[in-house]
């Protein structure tokens, strides 16, 4: 099962920023961008995605990225 996938930043110069990654039901990927205005995360965009991985150097020896399962992507 896929799970939600977010991200958060603080620049040193500007506003925090967020970007989430959702599964949706046809199998593709929702990434939302968000920005912390006034203590609240206002979105600032929107895109549908086909395909997202992660990359950590804990997850993986090599430097092929992580698929959502958990597979290095091949």
């Amino acid at each position: 099962m896929k799970s939600k996938i977010v991200v958060k930043w603080t620049p040193v110069h500007g506003r925090s920023r967020k970007l989430v990654f959702e599964p949706r039901p046809d199998g593709d990927w929702a990434r939302l961008e968000f920005e912390l205005r006034e203590s609240q995360w206002r979105e600032v965009g929107f895109e549908s995605v086909t395909e997202v991985s992660v990359t950590t150097p804990a997850d993986t020896d090599s430097d092929q990225p992580v698929s959502e399962e958990g597979d290095a992507d091949e």
